[in-house]
């Protein structure tokens, strides 16, 4: 059985769930066994997750499945580990604890490739793959391979930190951090570094809550132009939202940069030839699917309620009117 390995980097995983996503074939880059892999390789597969070192092979128990899929780098395989099992729970904390030193291997039963030489070097050309397992292992083979994201270290909320993010996570290539990298009013505040191309800026801030409460790490993310959660407690959030009006109001802005901040992403990853990171695209779609669920929920309070139904079809007509605007301008 023919089995192609590489290294995935900037591991995070999830404590509740084991979900996980992964660049781990890259379109177009000659790996260290003299492979180049095609667009269209791949495809749309599901696989299992073999247990450490393809030894499901020999008869031990997988430790969770997925399915792999493109995006314009590469390979990219999402799924999760079984975290009900011991083995999945077993592995799950040994992927966690050796991080971006471990390195993963996929099983290639059946190929169909052809031979070519690429700048004097003969290189044998993937065309199609078929892949029934993906495993975590010693030793990888891949170029510039990493996790896209394994969803525990963006857990929310935070069992026992609150978080500012200052940029979306998708723009790195990997990450530092450094715990009382900085102070504010003599507490301490861990500063989680984003690294890309050899350039690192601050991607986030963690606020300790034995130290801080969430009112004050909210206050100081908020003078940083920072997107906050607060920390877990009794199993629910500490967030301080005030009067319901304000609290709408703030989710109205907030939904408003988060869509801006997407549309500059994408404009700034078609300008590259490339897309949102595939962590990006899921969370958008989710939160989609969510505002959809707002929108219906909304609607049955409003209509329910003279007054508010008043105020509701005046700011429809509102944007009716900006938008019959914009029409009649661009036909100008």
């Amino acid at each position: 059985m023919e089995r192609k390995t590489c290294k995935l980097n900037d591991l995070k995983l999830d404590d509740k769930t084991g979900a996980f996503s992964a660049l781990f074939s890259r379109f177009g880059d000659v790996d260290k066994q003299g492979d180049l892999t095609m667009p269209g390789a791949f495809g749309d597969q599901r696989v299992i997750v073999s247990a450490y070192g393809h030894t499901s092979w020999d008869g031990v128990l997988p430790v969770g499945k997925g399915r792999i899929f493109e995006n314009a780098e590469g390979g990219i395989f999402e799924g999760e580990f079984n975290l009900a099992t011991i083995a999945g729970r077993e592995t799950y904390e040994t992927v966690k604890f050796t991080g971006d030193l471990q390195e993963w291997s996929y099983s290639l039963p059946k190929v169909e490739s052809e031979m070519r030489t690429i700048d004097g070097q003969t290189v044998r050309v993937l065309k199609k793959i078929t892949v029934n397992e993906i495993s975590p292992v010693l030793q990888g083979a891949g170029n510039q391979t990493h996790l896209i994201s394994i969803k525990a270290s963006e857990i929310k909320p935070y069992p026992s930190e609150h978080s500012c993010r200052l940029h979306d996570p998708g723009d790195y290539e990997k990450f530092a951090r450094k715990n009382c990298e900085i102070k504010h009013e003599g507490k301490c505040i861990d500063v989680v570094y984003g690294i890309k191309a050899g350039k690192s800026e601050i991607q986030a801030y963690r606020y300790p809550k034995d130290v801080w409460d969430a009112k004050d790490a909210r206050a100081h993310c908020e003078s940083h132009d920072g997107s906050f959660e607060a920390a877990e407690k009794d199993g629910n959030y500490t967030k301080s939202h005030g009067p319901l009006a304000e609290h709408l109001k703030a989710l109205a802005e907030d939904s408003r940069d988060a869509l801006t901040r997407l549309q500059e992403v994408a404009k700034k990853r078609e300008a590259e030839s490339r897309h949102p990171s595939q962590a990006t695209l899921s969370e958008a779609a989710i939160l989609k699917a969510i505002f959809e669920d707002l929108v219906r929920g909304f609607d049955q309070i409003l209509c329910g309620h003279s007054e508010i139904m008043k105020e509701f079809v005046r700011f429809n007509t509102i944007i009716a009117q900006r938008r019959y605007a914009d029409a009649i301008r661009k036909t100008d």
